[in-house]
């Protein structure tokens, strides 16, 4: 499959001075689990969208699933079959107004088929890939301080009530890889989560990956 048009000419000068006017997009977003802060796909666009409309340039983000695949879960009650994604596959283009094009796939990696996962996963495919894409990289934040941020350039502990909203939320519990720490995880940001005006999706993909998890230990 062609991963750019004939030729990339135009398209190649228009994103030279596309880069010179971007500004590098801040980290005003915190993972709440891993503690570190990142700059989030709304933060990258609001960063790049006009230099590339100046330049005549657009940004086109697909998404499609792999086919399912049957797994086997070994329980008590018997086994049970379940369906389960492998990932997402986002495809980036970077199109010119000359009509030339460049492309490119993202894979993320799913555990689970719920849509929750999807939507977080397309959600960070898609600003992973548009940084990857335009060649800009993410700047800490100047007032690091007002996010928790501690001497060693990672965010201290997560702090009061805090509404959690659900891509981080499953973007945190998809990351982890054991029973234990999940509900490590669910004690200590229980206030965050009572607080967030998506719980219920929230509670719903925790419920799942719980049973994934407890499925893995059997």
């Amino acid at each position: 499959m062609p991963r750019q048009s004939e030729s990339i000419a135009n398209l190649a000068v228009a994103l030279v001075k596309a880069q010179s006017q971007i500004e590098p997009p801040r980290k005003e977003s915190t993972n709440t689990y891993r503690g570190w802060k990142y700059a989030d796909l709304t933060a990258v666009w609001e960063a790049c969208r006009k230099p590339l409309q100046d330049n005549g340039l657009a940004v086109v983000q697909t998404a499609r699933v792999p086919e399912f695949h049957p797994r086997t879960i070994h329980a008590k009650e018997g086994d049970e079959t379940v369906f389960d994604a492998p990932g997402v596959i986002l495809e980036t283009t970077l199109m010119h107004t000359s009509g030339e094009w460049i492309t490119g796939e993202l894979y993320m990696p799913a555990t689970d088929a719920t849509l929750e996962r999807h939507g977080a996963a397309v959600g960070y495919a898609r600003r992973i890939a548009l940084l990857a894409l335009l060649g800009i990289a993410p700047v800490d934040d100047d007032e690091g301080e007002s996010f928790g941020q501690s001497g060693n350039g990672r965010s201290a502990d997560h702090k009061g009530s805090k509404a959690l909203s659900l891509d981080i939320a499953v973007g945190d519990m998809d990351a982890i890889t054991d029973l234990k720490s999940l509900l490590s995880y669910w004690n200590k940001f229980s206030k965050d989560i009572n607080a967030s005006p998506d719980k219920a999706e929230i509670v719903k993909h925790f419920q799942a990956r719980r049973k994934t998890l407890e499925g893995a230990r059997k």
